[in-house]
């Protein structure tokens, strides 16, 4: 009989990576479910994480004012910061109290003139809408309907905004820890990147705001010079709502410019023309020579992508969404070039390089 011959298995393929193919397999299963998971997740806090930005636009523009205070004063950041948001509230308060007793004035007459513009409306394209649309009567009972739900709405708006601008300060008083904080959720050898992506990032979110503070200040002003030698009523406070949704992409311009033509609806139809060339002529100055200007240093955004991330964003985060669609739109851009662009193609660029060299 021949001696029983010891039995030696097969070792297991363990492949490049090190590991056998079954644990490769649950890895990325388990990697591909925790991605599901923090997509779940994101999707359940969107609301939260819109806000956190809009926290972080607050914090760029307190920033804008504590950075150079503190290159000139030498003071610590926090006190540079809270002496910032002072100067800030300071300010608005002052053109506030200078203008609110003109604007609430030009307000109330405003209000007080839409229910007649929409009985002239309904007197002249009454047969166009249902019946009881347009009338004034109609409008004010739905006004009344909904005015309690108005009410709670305005509570949560007025609430959401004051915890927003506290965020805003409390991010600009450390900016670096919360920055660091959130590079150093990822590996080590892409912390780095990161973290100048995300200072790239506030550098095109801060040019960016500086144009936009400045595109608001002209259209806010040509509004109101514009409409006061038209003969409109309330030109201040036609100003004031331009100037102030010049800040919300797309439909901003064209909601600012509903009153007006309102208003100019009870004086003649050629009041209305006049008026609706005179935004549009308004938006043409400001969207081919301000913003050219005013916006030099800043990434330049493509219109078709950002009507694409104003839908986009309206629809997953809502009216807040709609609202910090640009800045947010501005700082993802920059974010996905550093990030995911130009590493994609700088082996290219260093090979088409070497390749020129040798030629």
């Amino acid at each position: 009989m021949r001696a029983h011959e010891p039995h030696h298995s097969m070792p297991e393929d363990t492949g490049p990576s090190g590991y056998p193919p079954r644990d490769r397999f649950i890895t990325r299963v388990c990697i591909v479910a925790a991605a599901v998971a923090l997509l779940f997740l994101a999707w359940i806090i969107r609301h939260a994480l819109i806000l956190a930005f809009a926290g972080v636009v607050v914090a760029v523009i307190v920033s804008s004012v504590a950075d150079p205070l503190r290159r000139r004063t030498g003071m610590q950041r926090g006190y540079a910061v809270l002496v910032a948001a002072l100067v800030i509230l300071l300010i608005l308060g002052f053109f506030g109290w200078l203008a609110m007793p003109e604007a609430q004035s030009q307000v109330s007459q405003l209000i007080e003139r839409i229910p007649a513009s929409l009985d002239e409306i309904d007197r002249r394209f009454g047969a166009w809408f249902p019946d009881d649309l347009m009338q004034s009567g109609g409008v004010v009972r739905n006004i009344a309907a909904r005015l309690a739900s108005w009410s709670t709405a305005l509570f949560a708006t007025v609430t959401t905004v004051i915890l927003v601008i506290v965020a805003g300060i409390f991010l600009a008083t450390r900016p670096r820890t919360y920055r660091d904080g959130l590079v150093s959720l990822f590996v080590p050898n892409r912390q780095e990147p990161l973290r100048e992506a995300l200072n790239r990032a506030g550098h095109a979110l801060k040019a960016w705001l500086r144009a936009q503070l400045l595109s608001m200040l002209v259209i806010g002003a040509g509004v109101t010079a514009a409409t006061w030698l038209l003969g409109l009523p309330s030109p201040f406070a036609l100003g004031l709502i331009a100037g102030l949704l010049e800040f919300v992409p797309i439909i901003g311009p064209i909601a600012a410019a509903i009153p007006a033509l309102l208003l100019a609806m009870m004086i003649s139809p050629a009041m209305v023309l006049w008026t609706g060339l005179t935004y549009f002529a308004i938006e043409q100055i400001e969207s081919n020579i301000v913003l050219p200007f005013a916006q030099s240093e800043v990434a330049d955004l493509p219109p078709a992508l950002l009507i694409f991330a104003f839908v986009a964003f309206g629809a997953v985060f809502g009216l807040a969404g709609v609202v910090v669609s640009a800045p947010l739109s501005v700082a993802l851009y920059s974010l996905v070039n550093d990030l995911y662009v130009k590493p994609l193609n700088q082996p290219h660029r260093e090979a088409a390089s070497v390749g020129g060299g040798e030629g």
